[in-house]
């Protein structure tokens, strides 16, 4: 209960005003928000918590993040890692989830559309709020001292939305205004050259503001972008910049790690799954979260998304899962038995909280175990009928008993352990036979009950990051950052170590029931359809 108080009393502080204060989400050709909250400085600017408070509508943006609705599924179905099969009737979708698993979608998909507005929205709220701090320092109402803290916040906070779209999306307008921002920004008319800039703009951003920013890495920054969230920033955008720009920056990633690591703020939890828990705000790994909670701030259900319909027993969820998304056989096949991380998905027989076998009335005929409910780790087929049954489902993040249709599950966005193994990744790649590197890699390991490495390879790199980061949005991201030809074979209904056709990424790579990529203008997402017929001035990316 005192974690429960706690977590109240300084999270949501910070959040509540995204219910008090109603924006409206806008798209990439109208970026000024109308405003519809009676609050003025007079009523409302009065203290550090009201100020901290007005700043949770810039957070607002975020609450898709962890849910089928947005980015979740643009960085994680669609990989190795997890796929939503079509069950007879159910998740058909128009073809979507099947688009997006074979790499065939168009610039119509509704979760391109909302991970786009969806982002702007949150760049728009940031510049708003900006516009407003800078105006009431003006005025007097509020002291330029305090008003440059929260202002390098939201500057960084507005990186992070951009280095999502530099990501996703590749080539987007630059927006920095509010009042006099542009009804129909444009893009650059040259894919690469608006990436680069785009980077750029984000690296002289968190550079500019990281000083300015606390150092405090405890409940008072919880949820909140602070120094070591800027120096992680950093780190991730130096990790992908040869993707981006196509120059590298291995050292970089280098020293905004060490950055975090000398800081001494942060530590590997000593048990993988409490970082998951309900209530993980008081992790030493987490640097960056986004606080969901039942109450105050809802939009996570990956047990809604990803458990059989029958679950909601097995928990006794206060609402009925929808059997969804599921991983791969060679995902799952990939964790050594005694990896305690493989104890994220659910498989085998499955019983209801008193431990009674589930029995499921409306499974197909000639699934394997009949109607008692049984997760196989095999997935018979992509469509038209996978078995209700098939496909391990992901658990890790707790699902508390008794949960309501939102969890109280922090999502860990940026967190220690992925510091380790971008350094590790980094020295690796300035020298194979990095000693560094491998202990660091090791290091995970050991917190998962694996043994240690003797070497370094792009596999075992690429495969560690899997094992320890999914479920996590970065699958989509490590896969275009590794070459091609790194997918075999791994379940026990196939041949095992016989490799998948190569394509020119891991991310291209050909996998089960995914042909190869026959070019990369996939690894960034079309500009939506709605997008360019709003906005004249924005220019699809290449191969779309």
């Amino acid at each position: 209960m005192k974690n429960h108080i706690e977590h109240k009393n300084r999270i949501w502080f910070l959040l509540l005003s995204a219910f008090l204060v109603a924006v409206t989400f806008t798209s990439c050709n109208k970026l000024d928000v109308k405003t519809y909250s009676q609050l003025t400085p007079n009523k409302f600017y009065k203290n550090p918590e009201q100020f901290v408070s007005a700043m949770g509508v810039a957070y607002r943006d975020l609450v898709n993040f962890g849910n089928h609705k947005g980015i979740f599924m643009l960085q994680e179905v669609g990989t190795d890692e997890a796929v939503i099969p079509q069950r007879g009737p159910d998740w058909y979708h128009g073809g979507e989830w099947i688009r997006f698993h074979q790499h065939t979608w168009d610039d119509r998909e509704d979760r391109i559309r909302t991970t786009w507005n969806t982002m702007f929205a949150g760049i728009s709220n940031t510049n708003r709020l900006i516009y407003q701090f800078n105006n009431l320092v003006k005025k007097g109402s509020m002291n330029a001292g305090t008003a440059t803290t929260y202002i390098a916040e939201l500057k960084v906070l507005r990186a992070f939305y951009y280095y999502l779209l530099l990501d996703t999306f590749g080539n987007v307008p630059i927006v920095t205004q509010f009042a006099n921002a542009s009804k129909a920004p444009a893009n650059n008319t040259d894919f690469q050259a608006g990436r680069d800039s785009l980077f750029n703009f984000i690296e002289r951003q968190v550079k500019d503001n990281i000083e300015k920013l606390s150092s405090a890495a405890d409940q008072s920054t919880f949820g909140r972008m602070n120094r070591w969230a800027a120096h992680f920033l950093l780190a991730k955008l130096y990790l992908n910049a040869k993707v981006y720009t196509g120059t590298p920056r291995w050292q970089d990633v280098v020293a905004q790690s060490d950055s975090i690591i000398n800081a001494g703020k942060y530590n590997l939890a000593p048990a993988f799954f409490s970082v998951f828990k309900t209530f993980n705000q008081n992790s030493p790994e987490i640097i960056f979260a986004i606080p969901y909670n039942a109450v105050f701030f809802q939009g996570f259900f990956i047990d809604r998304v990803t458990l059989a319909n029958l679950n909601q027993f097995t928990f006794n969820l206060t609402v009925n899962p929808w059997n969804g998304m599921a991983t791969l056989e060679n995902f799952y096949y990939s964790f050594l038995n005694t990896d305690v991380r493989k104890k994220g998905f659910m498989v085998g027989y499955q019983y209801d909280s008193k431990g009674n076998h589930l029995i499921d009335a409306s499974t197909f005929p000639g699934e394997p175990h009949g109607d008692t409910l049984y997760f196989t780790p095999e997935i018979n087929e992509l469509y038209p009928k996978a078995w209700r049954e098939a496909g391990a489902r992901f658990h890790k993040f707790e699902y508390a008993m008794g949960a309501t249709a939102n969890l109280s599950n922090a999502f860990p966005v940026f967190r220690y352990a992925d510091v380790l193994m971008m350094k590790a990744e980094a020295l690796w790649r300035m020298n194979p036979g990095s000693a560094e590197a491998l202990q660091l890699i090791n290091r995970i390991r050991a917190r998962a009950g694996t043994p240690g490495f003797t070497s370094l390879s792009a596999y075992k790199l690429l495969s560690e990051r899997g094992r320890e980061f999914y479920t996590e949005l970065w699958r989509r991201q490590d896969l275009i950052r590794f070459r091609g030809g790194l997918h075999y074979h791994m379940g026990p209904n196939d041949v095992k170590g016989a490799p998948y056709a190569a394509g020119a990424t891991a991310f291209n790579d050909a996998w089960w029931a995914k042909p190869v990529d026959p070019n990369t203008h996939v690894n960034v997402y079309p500009i939506p359809y709605a997008q360019l017929q709003a906005n004249p001035n924005l220019h699809q990316n290449p191969g779309y």
